[in-house]
């Protein structure tokens, strides 16, 4: 390696002036570069901007016209000022070229290994060749003689930056000793040339870039090692990008084991069980660490027989980091148990792909709904989270949604109106299998408009993944506005946490709800957001009977027309077209409750009214209703069912009051005499010599029962 100015190496690397300033602007290891001071005054500041290069390189921009073959090249010089020495490329690759073949013939020396691809000062094995330049680059100067004289020399100079064959092999198997003085075996030759060789390589090895490319390589420890005796253990840090205290370690390892320590062991087989570590954590699942390794050590007692007690200090084959390595390891790379972590068992359902990318525009619908993500106000003011329901056409990527306050066939008809409007006319639509959907209502009105409904498998959402998709976009794409909750429960607390202290979220106060948006202020964001789908494609509009949309029921007609829901609904067209007792189709209008439309076979007859009801739409008089059950027939219900239940519960218990009395009565009866027989006999017996008589005892018993 040589250095050459600015301009030069601009045409040697075939960049730009400027993109080498960018280059040492940026301290890109791409083109490695110094700075050197007291090169002269042409130079701003007296600092002089050098290039590394190869020799090769300025050859080939020479030969090629580039550069002028007198250009001044630049060599390290410890006797200078400035550190190098400026001469002439064409003087210097004449002693280079006589180097080289004198160098050649001295088969004993062995620089240390040349990575390729490696940029100067980027490697290990560089740093080292950069000292074993600098010996031929101080006898270059003399020219020819002065190379033949360092090729005689080279045995004995060269012991500071290279290992000799029989060196290395002395050093790998521990016969070179360790000694207190920081030399090898050979002794430092040359004090200057150390002190060059330490300046070089610190300067490619101080950069970031450089530290982090020598950390990343695999360190050869004898060369390290080698090194730390020829220049100290904090140059060969700096060096090679190892740690001191590393270095500290394997010198004492070596002397101890000799080298032996100095193998690099890592790379072969694993001890650990693989399987075992995957088995433990699938059937632990989402789990702390802790809870896997001691699964670990269960399944290895059970393997070999051992007995396993979990509140014992666990132990396995492998220590508890080793596991935690490997495991760590599998629940990020390895598909089933990462899949199997993030989304249970349903993930690992993934098959293999049969989807259709060939669906024309319209050919297929897709209609779900999901609760929003988000809070908003409704017309009283007050903080709700709706639901967004939501039609996408497969083919074509064009959508509308609606917000509701629930997922029902009212919101479903209302949806479907609005991207019959938009979007035209569909081949069919696919859905789960939601009562909204499969509904009566739904069907009806789908049945009626001639649109097939194809339901998706259950418990798969894949098989209406547009849409879901879809959802995930609009709930993303929202996520700045205000009133946005989070898309989980840990998302959600995180939020909170964000939006107001603890001692506001925990006094019960509602914050925040100013600045929430309204319904409607929601609705025409989402609609905006909807638009931006619409390709440039002309949609053929579809002409439909917007009197189909309701909720159907067949009456009977009676002289007062037609009894729904109690009350009465007639028109005297009615009777224009059909007779008392005959069975009509009897279709409510969504916008107005007051109206139903009349079909007969088929065909539109008229309009039928009850003045008595007010002009509201259906989902108003469906949440009225719901309501006055809620606020009404229900505790009426409630209360009713708790006074049964406590006159049930009152004869109950005097029923098994008297049961109770009734068998112990009976068992009293029945109860047999357990009293005891108790005799005593009394004898008179004359003390003395006598003999004493006395009775059997059960003879005695006989007689008294006698």
């Amino acid at each position: 390696m040589i250095y050459v100015e600015t301009a030069a190496a601009a045409e040697i690397f075939c960049v730009s002036l400027s993109a080498l300033k960018e280059a040492t602007r940026r301290n890109s290891a791409k083109y490695p570069f110094i700075r050197i001071e007291g090169a002269g005054a042409r130079s701003r500041g007296g600092v002089k901007l050098l290039f590394a290069v190869e020799i090769a390189g300025v050859d080939a921009a020479i030969n090629i016209g580039k550069i002028d073959k007198d250009i001044d090249v630049y060599l390290p010089d410890n006797a200078q000022e400035c550190g190098y020495r400026a001469v002439k490329f064409s003087e210097f690759s004449r002693a280079d070229e006589a180097f080289r073949v004198n160098l050649g013939n001295n088969a004993s020396v062995r620089p240390l290994k040349f990575v390729k691809g490696e940029e100067y000062g980027s490697g290990r094995d560089n740093n080292a060749a950069i000292a074993n330049d600098l010996v031929s680059r101080r006898d270059r100067s003399r020219g020819a003689s002065g190379a033949r004289d360092t090729g005689a020399s080279q045995g004995n100079e060269e012991v500071n930056a290279v290992y000799t064959v029989s060196n290395l092999e002395e050093l790998k198997s521990g016969s070179i000793g360790l000694d207190h003085s920081g030399d090898l075996a050979a002794g430092r030759k040359n004090k200057n040339l150390d002190a060059v060789a330490n300046r070089d390589l610190r300067h490619h090895s101080s950069s970031e870039d450089n530290r982090a490319a020598l950390a990343r390589k695999a360190l050869d420890k004898s060369e390290v090692l080698g090194y730390a005796k020829l220049y100290g253990v904090k140059a060969a840090a700096q060096a090679f990008g190892a740690k001191e205290k590393s270095i500290y370690r394997w010198q004492k390892e070596f002397a101890q084991k000799g080298g032996e320590a100095l193998e690099d062991k890592r790379g072969g087989t694993s001890k650990a069980n693989v399987k075992m570590i995957k088995d433990a954590i699938l059937s632990i699942g989402t789990a702390q660490k802790t809870s896997w390794w001691m699964e670990y050590c269960r399944r290895y007692a059970l393997s070999k027989g051992l007995y396993f007690d979990m509140f014992a200090p666990l132990s396995a084959d492998i220590s508890r980091s080793t596991f935690l390595r490997h495991a760590s390891n599998i629940a990020s790379k390895d598909y089933e148990v990462r899949t199997f972590l993030r989304a249970g068992r349903d993930g690992l359902n993934t098959n293999i792909s049969i989807k259709r990318n060939y669906l024309k525009v319209n050919e297929e619908w897709q209609v779900d709904a999901t609760p929003y993500d988000f809070m908003c106000l409704d017309e009283n003011g007050e903080p709700v989270r709706y639901t967004a329901v939501g039609i996408i056409d497969v083919g074509g990527e064009m959508r509308v949604y609606d917000l509701c306050d629930s997922p029902n066939g009212y919101a479903n008809v209302r949806l479907l109106k609005k991207a019959l409007k938009e979007m035209g006319r569909p081949g069919y639509i696919k859905g789960d299998h939601g009562k909204d959907y499969v509904g009566k209502h739904f069907q009806g009105v789908l049945k009626r408009l001639g649109v097939q409904y194809a339901k998706a498998p259950k418990f798969t959402g894949k098989a209406k993944g547009k849409i879901e998709r879809c959802h995930k976009e609009i709930q993303d794409f929202f996520e700045g506005l205000p009133g946005f909750l989070g898309h989980n429960v840990g998302d959600r607390a995180l939020r909170e946490k964000q939006a107001e202290d603890k001692a506001a979220m925990l006094s019960g106060a509602k914050t925040n709800i100013k600045n929430l948006m309204t319904r409607d202020q929601m609705q025409t964001m989402m609609d905006r957001w909807c638009e931006s789908f619409k390709g440039s494609e002309e949609i053929e509009e579809f002409s439909f009977d917007e009197r189909v949309f309701g909720r159907s029921e067949e009456k009977i007609l009676q002289a007062e027309g037609f009894s729904i829901n109690g009350l009465k609904f007639t028109d005297l067209e009615v009777f224009r077209h059909a007779k008392i007792g005959d069975r009509l189709e009897t279709i409510e209008n969504i916008d107005d409750a007051s109206v139903y439309h009349v079909y007969k076979d088929g065909e539109y007859i008229c309009d039928v009214v009850n003045q008595d009801v007010a002009k509201m739409s259906a989902e108003e008089v469906k949440a009225a209703q719901k309501e006055y059950e809620k606020r009404v027939i229900r505790p009426t219900k409630a209360y009713i069912r708790s006074l049964q239940n406590e006159k049930d519960g009152y004869y109950k218990a005097d029923a098994e009051r008297r049961l109770k009395e009734a068998r112990k009565g009976k068992a009293e009866v029945i109860k047999k005499d357990e009293a005891k027989v108790v005799s005593k006999i009394e004898q008179e017996a004359s003390v003395g010599n006598n003999v004493i008589y006395l009775p059997d005892p059960a003879d005695a018993i006989k007689s008294l029962e006698g």
